[in-house]
This record gives structure tokens, sequence and C-alpha cells, in this order.
């Protein structure tokens, strides 16, 4: 009878630890899953801070292409206002031409 109760005795420990081992994964499985649920939280706030970055960067590229635009009538205007508005240079074309 002794051996018998020590056997049941060996029986519920072993069960008692696989029970407790199989609750602590679980419990592990369910920290994996909340840290899962956060990265993809963070991920989601990435995805949404790199469209925005996107948008300002898209914005941008049309100023820079205006500013361009604008830079190179100003240039334009500088060599008109330099050349043929210049008496000077007026001039000096009437000289070569006549």
């Amino acid at each position: 009878m002794r051996r018998k109760d020590a056997v049941r005795h060996q029986v519920y420990e072993d069960l008692r630890h696989e029970l407790a081992s199989k609750e602590f994964v679980r419990a592990e499985i369910e920290g994996v899953r909340r840290e899962i649920q956060v990265l993809r939280a963070d991920f989601e706030q990435l995805r949404a801070d790199f469209e925005q970055l996107r948008a300002e960067f898209e914005q941008l590229r049309g100023e820079v292409r205006q500013s361009q635009l604008l830079l190179k009538v100003l240039i334009a205007l500088v060599i008109v206002g330099m050349t043929v508005l210049n008496p000077a240079f007026v001039d000096i074309l009437r000289a070569l031409l006549h």
C-alpha cells in the first residue's frame, strides 16, 4: 500500500509540475502576444509618420521646383538688365552695327 501511495504522490507531483509548466508557457505566450500588439501599434504609428513625412517631402519638392523657376527668371532679368538696358552695352552694340 505504501508503494501505491508513493507512486500516487509522485504522479500527483509530476502532474502539478506539468500544470505549472503549462501555465508558465501560457503566461509567456500571452506576454509575447501583448508585445506583438504593442509592436503592431508602434508600426502603424511609424507608417502614419512616414506618410506624413512623404507628404511634407512632396510639398518641399514643389517649393524647390518653384524656387528654381523663380531663380531662372531672376537670372534672366539680371542678364537683360545688365545687357540690353545698360547704356554702355547699347553704345557698344551701336558701334558694332554701324
